[in-house]
């Protein structure tokens, strides 16, 4: 098997029901170090089950992409354009509008 390309399989078979929040299963190929080691995490007890250990990967993975994603946006507006003098009185106008929209988000919760 060496040097053979091995599928990654994540086929979603049922969907079960856990509390308020749906859960869909999936069967996911791994190579057998691949799965020692989930097995070693979840042995070391530092996750409950093989999908937790999974689960928190993918919650770290998506962690990870949202820095990347606000840094890029940060580092495209840092290179927009000429820079600008913050006054006190812009950041209590953005304060004002960001005080606004919440209140509008909790009306409409309402």
């Amino acid at each position: 098997m060496v040097g053979q390309e091995l599928p990654f399989v994540a086929n979603p078979i049922r969907l079960s029901m856990k509390g308020a929040n749906p859960m869909q299963t999936m069967n996911i190929s791994l190579p057998d170090p691949m799965k020692q080691y989930v097995e070693e995490q979840v042995a070391a007890g530092a996750y409950s089950s093989a999908s937790e250990y999974i689960r928190q990967l993918v919650r770290a993975d998506q962690k990870r992409q949202a820095k990347e994603q606000l840094e890029q946006v940060l580092l495209d507006s840092i290179h927009s354009g000429d820079a600008i003098d913050v006054t006190p009185e812009m950041i209590e106008e953005v304060n004002q509008r960001i005080r606004s929209r919440a209140a509008q988000r909790a009306l409409a919760k309402n």
